[in-house]
């Protein structure tokens, strides 16, 4: 077979792919809207709450400076440090990828905060917490 008649070939496949499952560019350009919109919100978060990790406010100060004199919490740190490596090296361009390291980055952070933050509750220092971790 020659490289036209893959190139046809492939055409049709990708034509039918699109006829049966619906994928057009306007709906596939939403999709990397909204996923470029979690990925911004998940971002803020693991600011957020890198910031109150680092500097906690609040009646519940003592109890996360406590707890961030423990092993466990030096273990999530290293954890958040991985995921921060992995998101500077992510492309920002590619929205998928972009999407699972900013959230595996929030993950990890939001993990390190429930560990410190014990019993108390989160929203009421930090904010609103991302549909992904309630």
């Amino acid at each position: 077979m020659g490289a036209a008649a893959y190139h046809r070939g492939s055409k049709v496949i990708a034509n039918q792919i699109q006829a049966d499952y619906g994928f057009d560019k306007k709906q596939l350009s939403d999709q990397i809207q909204r996923m470029s919109t979690m990925a911004e919100e998940f971002n803020q978060y693991a600011t957020k709450v890198l910031d109150f990790i680092v500097e906690p406010r609040g009646l519940c100060r003592t109890t996360v400076e406590h707890q961030k004199t423990k092993n466990k919490f030096k273990k999530l740190m290293e954890l958040c440090i991985t995921c921060d490596n992995e998101w500077v090296d992510a492309n920002s361009t590619d929205a998928i990828e972009w999407l699972r390291v900013s959230k595996a980055r929030a993950k990890a952070r939001h993990s390190a905060l429930v560990y410190v933050m014990q019993s108390w509750n989160i929203e009421h220092y930090i904010g609103t917490i991302p549909g992904a971790f309630r």
